[in-house]
């Protein structure tokens, strides 16, 4: 994606012409418009701090983990993530989602601000959340890993995370 400071009416993004955007601007989703043939992007009325970008599904998948013991490395020993916090920036939560895998069901959206773990906030455009870490709800095993995706139309920068893990040394 792209940002523009603003104000303006009209975007160009020449590298996107004739691709349907999605738009994100003040902090609000605009919805899809159609980049014309030079790129440029009409917005109907002039708005400041606008995001376009194409829409599409990201994944990120940690390396194994292999920190956080005591005795040398972590790598083979069975491990639980307990925990995870994501620093972030033109963030809309309602978008993220967090888990052990990338199959269904084994995801769990990123918590909203204000509104703990629950899902279906108004779907605004944070500028940046640093909140506390969350549960992670991982299980003990010698592969734990972190797996992030974020859903089309939900623009993201990710700009740390921060792991718990409880390391079984025994």
């Amino acid at each position: 994606g792209k940002s523009f400071a603003g104000p303006a009416s009209t975007v160009s993004v020449p590298h996107l012409a004739g691709e349907e955007v999605y738009v994100w601007a003040n902090g609000a989703n605009l919805g899809t418009f159609t980049a014309d043939g030079s790129g440029n992007v009409a917005l109907g009325a002039s708005y400041t701090n606008i995001w376009v970008g194409l829409g599409y599904e990201a994944r990120y998948k940690t390396a194994k983990l292999a920190y956080g013991a005591r005795q040398g490395s972590a790598l083979l020993k069975k491990k639980n993530i307990a925990e995870i916090g994501l620093l972030t920036t033109y963030v809309v939560p309602e978008g993220v989602f967090y888990g052990q895998s990338f199959d269904d069901g084994a995801m769990y959206a990123m918590p909203v601000p204000g509104e703990g773990m629950n899902v279906g906030g108004a779907g605004i455009m944070h500028e940046a959340l640093d909140e506390a870490t969350f549960p992670f709800s991982g299980d003990w095993n010698t592969d734990s890993r972190v797996c992030l995706k974020v859903l089309p139309n939900n623009p993201v920068t990710f700009n740390g995370l921060v792991i718990n893990m409880d390391t079984n040394e025994g």
